[in-house]
């Protein structure tokens, strides 16, 4: 035999062209099915568009939001009902089930003219706040170093879990970032409303 000639009757070389075969055909395979999910799923697109919101930080008149004592303007509000199967409350208005979340926030959402947006079910929380977070493409440091800011989580009403998702513009520029609510209760340590 020729130096450098494989030959076909070489148990090795058929191991090794076996083995390329396989791993080729499990690769087209899953590259088949992503396909296939995503031609599925083929739902609206979850990507919130940042420079097409509002250029301007909180309203002067109205119900005031602060994250962390920063006057805030909430520029997006996502929902989603927690369970891949779950739906949002149809007989219940997003200010009243924002009422929830955390007390007066519909009465901000309202003078705030924020963008509502209803996502499918989420498996988990964790997953949700990860896709929301994916979602933005905040400037700086997830946020931090710009006028914007995001907070994430769950919270409860009717007995049924849900999940929110906010995005906020302040004034200026701050170190705040994204924050993730664990516990329904943390929505307070992190937002507050107030009267103007």
């Amino acid at each position: 035999m020729e130096q450098g000639v494989v030959s076909l009757t070489d148990p090795t070389a058929l191991v090794v062209v076996g083995l390329v075969i396989v791993i080729l055909g499990w690769t087209f395979r899953r590259l088949l099915k992503r396909q296939v999910r995503q031609s599925r799923s083929g739902g609206p697109s979850l990507a919130i568009d940042l420079p097409a919101l509002p250029a301007t930080g909180p309203p002067d008149a109205g119900p005031q939001l602060e994250l962390y004592h920063v006057p805030v303007r909430v520029a997006v509000l996502v929902l989603a009902p927690a369970g891949r199967s779950g739906q949002l409350p149809e007989a219940i208005p997003t200010a009243r089930l924002a009422e929830n979340l955390l007390p007066g926030l519909g009465a901000v959402l309202d003078s705030h003219h924020t963008l509502i947006q209803s996502w499918p079910g989420q498996v988990s929380s964790q997953g949700f706040t990860q896709a929301f977070f994916a979602s933005l493409s905040l400037p700086g440091d997830e946020g931090k170093g710009s006028v914007w800011s995001a907070v994430a989580g769950r919270f409860k009403a009717a007995n049924q879990p849900f999940l929110a998702g906010l995005v906020l513009r302040a004034a200026t520029p701050n170190a705040i970032g994204c924050a993730v609510v664990k516990h329904d209760a943390e929505w307070l340590d992190l937002l507050r409303v107030r009267e103007s």
